[in-house]
């Protein structure tokens, strides 16, 4: 009877225990290493090399998962690549394979201000913003009263900013004068709806962006494809 006693408390113990907590989710990726996007349906790709992790958007930004990068399926070829929408010049083709999806694009080691650069990579070598500086749209396409302060800046080849709502970041290329801003990311913090359409056209206008222009007082005017300005200032 006591040895029956003894296997029924084992055998409960066994059955009643508990299981290991969850993994603790990772925090997404905000400095990568290297970055891709690609089009139909819109995807991004940010790798963090240093932290063993990366962050892919998909479905347009909808669908957002950060894994260890040995969990992730994904390759760079380099060559060269030109983005479908944007026609902003990378260094690499790459795919990702992910949750059943095979996404190809477009992408790039990213450079800082002040980092070393990366051998595939080609330098920014426009007469406009091309340092680590914040600059404020002051004018958009003749509008100059913004329900929120507009803030840009360009360091390496990144562009990131605040749009009045929502935080942004993206790849940029310049040559000369010739600007291209890839496809640009942003965090997902619901906003007034006046907030939400300045953020908005601001986005869209950045990514047609295709020239910058100096100003003699300090101020700069970007050029987007279909002739409309934007003026930034320090």
């Amino acid at each position: 009877m006591f040895v029956t006693i003894l296997l029924a408390t084992a055998a409960a113990a066994v059955t009643h225990k508990r299981k290991p907590p969850a993994p603790k989710p990772l925090p997404p990726v905000t400095r990568p290493t290297f970055e891709a996007q690609g089009q139909e349906p819109g995807w991004s790709l940010m790798v963090d090399d240093r932290a063993g992790r990366a962050t892919l958007r998909w479905d347009y930004g909808k669908q957002v998962a950060t894994v260890p990068l040995d969990r992730l399926d994904w390759s760079r070829t380099p060559g060269g690549c030109e983005d479908s929408m944007t026609g902003v010049r990378f260094s690499d083709t790459v795919k990702v394979r992910y949750a059943g999806r095979t996404l190809t694009g477009c992408g790039e080691d990213v450079r800082y201000e002040g980092e070393a650069m990366p051998m595939l990579e080609r330098p920014n070598t426009a007469t406009g913003p091309v340092v680590a500086t914040e600059w404020t749209i002051v004018e958009m396409d003749g509008l100059r009263a913004f329900a929120q302060p507009v803030t840009v800046t360009i360091a390496g080849n990144r562009i990131s900013g605040n749009a009045g709502c929502n935080r942004f970041s993206g790849l940029y290329r310049a040559t000369g004068d010739s600007v291209r801003i890839g496809q640009l990311m942003a965090t997902r913090m619901a906003c007034p709806p006046d907030l939400m359409a300045q953020e908005a056209i601001v986005m869209r206008m950045l990514e047609s962006v295709e020239r910058f222009e100096n100003g003699d007082d300090g101020a700069g005017t970007f050029l987007t494809r279909d002739g409309r300005r934007i003026v930034v200032r320090r």
